[in-house]
C-alpha cells in the first residue's frame, strides 16, 4: 500500500491504518507513507513512527536531531541533520534497523542506458532531459506529445 501525501490520511487517526502498519506484514501487506516532514507522522492520538522500521529521507528543511533519534537514529545531533538538509536531487539518507547509510540513485533513464552499455548516450540524455525540464517549465505544451509526456513524469 503506497500512500502520498500521507499526512492527509494520518491526520484522522484512522485505526485501519494503524492496524495495516501493526499486523500487515502477518499477511503479506507493506506500506509506504509519504510525506514532507518530520511532524506528519505524529498525531495527538498516534505516533505513526513506531511502527515504520526503514525510512527513506530526502532534502527536509526542518530535520531536527530529536526527529531522528525519535526514528532510531541515535546520537545523532546536528550531523546527519545537516547532511539532510543539505541533500541534493537524487540523494537521500536510508535508515533500516540499526544501519543508517548516505545514498545518491541514478535517474531510471540513465540506468537504462548503462545496462545497454551506452555511457556516452546516457549523459547525453541526461543533459537532453535537463534542457526539456527548463522548457517545460516555460512553454505551452500542446501539440508536443513527447515534451507532454516527459514533463509528466
Amino acid at each position: 500500500v503506497l500512500v502520498d501525501e500521507a499526512n492527509e490520511l494520518m491526520k484522522h487517526s484512522f485505526e485501519f491504518l494503524e492496524e495495516i502498519l501493526t499486523k500487515g506484514r502477518e499477511f503479506g501487506i507493506g506500506v509506504i507513507l509519504a510525506s514532507q516532514y518530520f511532524s506528519h507522522f505524529k498525531t495527538r492520538d498516534i505516533d505513526y513512527t513506531e511502527n515504520l522500521a526503514t525510512w527513506n529521507i530526502m532534502r527536509e528543511k526542518q530535520a531536527k536531531p530529536k526527529d531522528l533519534e525519535s526514528i532510531g537514529i541515535l546520537g545523532s545531533h546536528n550531523m546527519y541533520s545537516d547532511k539532510i538538509n543539505g541533500l541534493g536531487i537524487h540523494q537521500l539518507l536510508h535508515q533500516s534497523y540499526s544501519e543508517t547509510t548516505f545514498v545518491k540513485n541514478r535517474p531510471f533513464y540513465k540506468m537504462i542506458q548503462e545496462e545497454e552499455g551506452d555511457l556516452e548516450t546516457a549523459e547525453e540524455n541526461e543533459e537532453d532531459f535537463e534542457q526539456m525540464k527548463k522548457r517545460c517549465k516555460s512553454k505551452d505544451l500542446r501539440g508536443n506529445n513527447l515534451l507532454h509526456e516527459v514533463c509528466m513524469i
